[in-house]
């Protein structure tokens, strides 16, 4: 993959559109950081093209969540433990508790959950 400035596509646009043209997708980069992926589109039902990239982001998403679940050990719980963490959580009414997976993620709350379950 061929990496493009922002400063690029202000200062050089023709190369920039002939190298999409040719890579088929460039990386966008500000401060040297990727921040967009741009594609080619020539030919294709864009419509098409956007479905699959979402359901390509949504697996990635996925792909970290268990990941993390792994890391957290807790994707080895059960649904039952799951649940009856959850239901613990909510009728406890404890924010502090259910604040853990706004800030941790779902690890952090399976975790809460799962120390909360199995004791």
């Amino acid at each position: 993959m061929e990496f493009v400035s922002i400063r690029d596509m202000r200062t050089r646009p023709g190369e920039v559109w002939q190298q999409l043209h040719e890579q088929g997708n460039l990386i966008l980069t500000s401060s040297g950081r990727p921040f967009a992926l741009m594609i080619s589109t020539e030919g294709e039902d864009v419509e098409e093209l956007l479905l699959a990239l979402r359901r390509a982001r949504a697996q990635v998403a996925l792909s970290r969540l268990r990941r993390q679940a792994e890391r957290d050990g807790v994707s080895t719980l059960s649904t039952e433990e799951i649940e009856a963490g959850a239901l613990r959580l909510l009728l406890s009414g404890s924010r502090d508790r259910c604040s853990g997976y706004e800030r941790g993620g779902l690890g952090a709350a399976h975790a809460t959950w799962s120390a909360g379950a199995r004791a």
